[in-house]
């Protein structure tokens, strides 16, 4: 076999060196704090006896390819206006996840001479499809939205497109976005607002439909992402907006134009977690009540299922995290590229299948982080 090159072993090295060399395990701690399960679907037994019980009657399995060519199906575009529906938007496009949907979608959106602003603390995904984008690029610090304004100003009287892109809820701080104030912003300066809500779906806003559902700001923006490999329990997204913005997305987004489609497995557990969620209200429930409880214990006061603990280094960091870990608690270190270096934190999620004695032991541990 051909070994790697110079530069390959030297990059592989350094993150050696420094214990940040990313590989896999197999996670089995008894108390789950890391995963992105909100609401317990993923390891729901109801949502995987109807999902099974439903494929029993399909008949191909796999879309065969993509959806522009042999790919779509009745299910795929009856799980669209399921989707749609459900978020409260005209339109929604399937995508198989969150990270092939951001970086095609910001890739085809601008030209040479277009803006996008983006938080500086969005998701990595959203950040490489601004690097494919052929438009001027450029970061506000996290919820500055002055500094956002400032920014904005400076485009005034020019003749091109301005994009502002943020996460509702932001999956490493565990905060979340200031809606009102961003559509007043793109209101005064005639900007259109990108929010991925992947985070925020399942889990927060009216009735759990996300963070513009509980502003009613969906006929408002420009386009938003939704995910399903979260809150939802399962797998794919997509983008939403009105019918001319997916029109064009199915015409010139490269990572949708050429991927093919989603299995009919897929399909059937995206449009089952939905139903489910629409029938029982009680994992939701449970989520909320959860965050109260560890808000009470750990003495603050939080909205959100993402807590984060940042520390003085890298080494604290491991530290902690190794301490956790040897309790049973699955919580996760985060260093840098994943966060800014020098902002390495824990990271910690509340979910519906949480007991209340694992939710009070762990904040007994967290409290010293504090």
């Amino acid at each position: 076999m051909i070994g790697l090159t110079p530069y390959m072993l030297d990059r592989l090295s350094k993150r050696e060196l420094s214990q940040q060399k990313r590989i896999l395990l197999k996670r089995n701690w008894p108390y789950d704090f890391s995963s992105n399960d909100y609401i317990s679907f993923a390891r729901s037994l109801v949502l995987r006896d109807r999902i099974l019980q439903r494929m029993k009657n399909i008949e191909c399995v796999g879309a065969s390819g993509s959806r522009l060519l042999t790919g779509n199906t009745p299910l795929a575009e009856e799980v669209e206006t399921d989707i749609a529906r459900f978020f409260g938007f005209a339109k929604a496009l399937l995508f198989p996840c969150g990270f092939t949907l951001n970086c095609g979608f910001l890739a085809s959106i601008a030209n040479k001479d277009d803006v996008i602003f983006m938080d500086e603390n969005a998701h990595a995904s959203l950040k490489n499809g601004l690097k494919l984008s052929p438009a001027q690029g450029y970061f506000f610090r996290h919820n500055d939205l002055s500094q956002l304004e400032s920014r904005l100003q400076k485009q005034m009287g020019k003749q091109n497109n301005i994009f502002i892109v943020v996460e509702s809820l932001y999956s490493m701080d565990g905060d979340l976005a200031e809606i009102p104030e961003l559509l007043h912003l793109c209101e005064r300066y005639n900007a259109r607002l990108i929010v991925d809500e992947a985070h925020a779906v399942g889990a927060m806003g009216d009735e759990g439909r996300g963070w513009l559902a509980h502003h009613h700001a969906q006929e408002k923006i420009f386009a938003c992402v939704v995910t399903f490999g979260k809150a939802f329990g399962c797998q794919g997204a997509a983008v939403l907006g009105s019918p001319q913005l997916i029109e064009y997305v199915q015409n010139f987004c490269h990572s949708f134009i050429y991927t093919t489609g989603l299995s009919s497995f897929s399909l059937l557990a995206m449009q089952e977690s939905l139903r489910l969620f629409e029938e029982d209200s009680s994992p939701l429930n449970k989520l909320h009540s959860n965050i109260q409880f560890f808000n009470s214990q750990l003495k603050t006061e939080h909205h959100t299922p993402i807590y984060s603990f940042p520390l003085e280094d890298v080494l604290q960091v491991r530290k902690a995290a190794q301490h956790l870990q040897k309790q049973g608690f699955g919580i996760l270190p985060i260093y840098s590229p994943t966060v800014r270096k020098g902002s390495e934190r824990l990271r910690v999620s509340v979910h519906a299948h949480n007991t209340e004695w694992e939710l009070e032991a762990c904040a007994k541990e967290l409290r010293q982080y504090q």
